[in-house]
């Protein structure tokens, strides 16, 4: 029961040799090393490992898109283990007036009004993505506030992370901005990270799902 526990655990877990080889990886673990290195990982547990041989922290750490609130590190005979926390607080975010959209036509909607302006040199990097439900007209005119003549778009399912509302989980649709303006916003929710501003929308497949529309 234990390891199944583990196993299926929404919280990476990672057991490391020694020599800092991988003894043991959970589900969710092999998703974060697929996307960073071993070395990276054990060199940052070896970094926080405090005297005790138990650690525990509640800080924003980073790998890449992958963002935890916390991690507990642990010390037993010639092992070493981590359990990174991901964010699990419900989202207080607005969800009304959802409408099904496709990322792309929104981006060059945002595009070609912006370029009625001013000139700009806007960059787009974009992952292939299903249909959602967004505010359609909220996302169209954060993005206006956000970017700037210079700005990288980069648009992607953020990997191993996900967003908790009324109860239920959905994976993180991330849209990376930089350089960037400041904006804020009821209906998603905004990070800012390694000169990024990420807004974060729930990838909502269903009209009627969560929204109080």
């Amino acid at each position: 029961m234990f390891e199944y526990l583990v196993e299926y655990d929404v919280n990476p877990t990672i057991v490391f040799t020694g020599q800092g080889k991988v003894f043991y990886a959970n589900q969710e673990a092999e998703i974060l090393l697929s996307y960073t290195s071993v070395k990276e990982i054990f060199n940052f547990c070896i970094e926080n490992l405090s005297p005790n041989k138990i650690t525990t922290k509640f800080e924003d750490i980073f790998f890449k898109d992958f963002h935890f609130k916390g991690v507990s590190l642990i010390t037993y005979e010639d092992k070493l283990a981590v359990r990174f926390f991901i964010n699990t607080e419900t989202i207080k975010i607005k969800l009304d007036n959802l409408e099904e959209v496709d990322l792309s036509t929104i981006i060059n909607f945002v595009i070609e009004y912006f370029s009625l302006n001013q000139n700009h040199n806007i960059k787009i990097i974009m992952d292939e993505l299903p249909t959602l439900f967004v505010n359609k007209n909220e996302l169209v005119n954060l993005l206006l506030n956000a970017i700037t003549p210079t700005s990288i778009i980069e648009i992607k399912i953020i990997p191993g992370e996900y967003m908790k509302i009324k109860d239920k989980k959905y994976p993180i649709v991330g849209i990376f901005i930089t350089p960037f303006n400041e904006a804020e916003s009821q209906f998603f929710e905004i990070n800012r990270y390694n000169n990024n501003l990420i807004i974060k929308i729930p990838l909502i497949k269903e009209r009627d799902e969560n929204s109080s529309s």
